[in-house]
């Protein structure tokens, strides 16, 4: 993951983590990012919402077997961890604070159970809750919170390249046009914040 980052800032390019695992890792892509970029910065998050009840249900049914979340601390009351509102640290989906916690405390039991995993033990109230929590816990880091799953007609690939761009600009510029940001201006990319054309000749 470390690499990821550290290729992004040695290319000047800006870098799109989509989907499984990263998710998963945000806290711990937010402390590379203040380690690589200072103690201020932060990564870039658009976040696609979904219904937590609703992504359980389709999760489980497609990926149940492959989706694993944190062991809950208590087995007996299943509550979820809630996620550190300061640096995201904590909650059943912080895949690697769940590993490192689990070896620093020489755990036995696998620290990680699959959705089915849960389902057996009628449980799934804590995967709600988990993701529940999970995306409150971003509300105030993202740049974009879209729900395109409640939406009647399909989204446009055009409409939310649109959206996004509209929503970085909102929230990168300031009122004289200038970048919000002291690293990463010219990175290869953020011309879609700032208007300027850069080449778009592959790396290597």
């Amino acid at each position: 993951l470390e690499e990821i980052v550290v290729w992004g800032k040695e290319n000047k390019v800006v870098v799109a983590l989509h989907d499984s695992p990263y998710p998963q890792m945000m806290s711990s892509l937010l402390g590379l990012t203040r380690l690589h970029y200072g103690a201020k910065a932060r990564p870039i998050i658009i976040l696609s919402e979904r219904d937590p009840v609703e992504y359980v249900r389709k999760r489980l049914r497609a990926h149940g077997k492959y989706t694993r979340i944190c062991r809950p601390r208590n087995t007996t009351s299943f509550e979820a961890e809630a996620v550190n509102r300061t640096n995201l640290e904590g909650g059943p989906f912080d895949v690697i604070s769940c590993a490192r916690e689990a070896l620093e405390r020489n755990q036995s039991a696998h620290p990680f159970l699959s959705f089915k995993d849960i389902e057996k033990l009628d449980q799934l109230g804590y995967c709600v809750d988990a993701m529940d929590d999970y995306q409150s816990a971003l509300a105030s880091w993202e740049v974009l919170r879209y729900n395109m799953f409640e939406k009647e007609e399909r989204t446009k690939v055009e409409d939310l390249a649109e959206l996004v761009t509209e929503s970085l600009k909102a929230k990168m510029l300031r009122p004289d046009g200038t970048l919000r940001m002291d690293v990463g201006g010219d990175f290869r990319g953020m011309d879609l914040v700032t208007g300027s054309v850069r080449s778009l000749e592959k790396f290597d």
